[in-house]
């Protein structure tokens, strides 16, 4: 079992300790950015921008080449209700999980669950949410896959038994193992 932990967050709380430290320091570091602006709005946009770096710096973390492509196992909150679906990433690389379905238009989340990475994503319609496993055998991976299209009750077992979780692979980078 692997600890829990947020791997990267897009929702900014500016009165979370982290965030204030960082705003003092950037106030400290470039002035000419806040003055005259309203602050609150200066403050929430360096630290957005500051966030989107931090994004960029998971996506080198977890430049991590698997040996087979990533199935990404759906739950999405649509306007006309909950659907399931999966995408394969062919890449096979844990940082390409770090992609927004809706353009920009969303809040997202990534965290280990203790026992999946987990991607949350909350939009005008619902919130989404993914569970990025390694596909285990290409060959074998279609019956599987038409399960989670037609939206059957899996259980854990069967997802063990076709996919691999990617806790431990990204947990190791953090030094969150159990």
């Amino acid at each position: 079992m692997v600890k829990k932990f947020v791997i990267w967050d897009s929702q900014i709380d500016l009165e979370e300790d982290g965030w204030k430290s960082f705003l003092a320091e950037d106030k400290e570091l470039h002035p000419d950015f806040y003055e005259g602006r309203n602050p609150e709005e200066a403050a929430y946009e360096a630290a957005h921008e500051a966030n989107e770096m931090y994004l960029e710096d998971e996506r080198v973390n977890l430049d991590i080449e698997l040996k087979n492509p990533i199935l990404v196992i759906a739950d999405l909150g649509l306007w006309n209700g909950r659907k399931k679906g999966y995408k394969i990433i062919e890449s096979g690389n844990i940082k390409d999980i770090f992609q927004s379905t809706v353009n920009g238009q969303s809040e997202c989340k990534w965290y280990c669950n203790g026992l999946d990475i987990i991607g949350e994503e909350t939009h005008h319609d619902g919130t989404n949410y993914y569970m990025y496993r390694e596909i285990k055998d290409m060959d074998n991976i279609e019956k599987f896959t038409t399960r989670v299209y037609y939206g059957d009750a899996i259980p854990r077992s069967t997802v063990n038994k076709y996919t691999r979780s990617l806790a431990k692979d990204v947990a190791r980078i953090y030094g969150h193992c159990a």
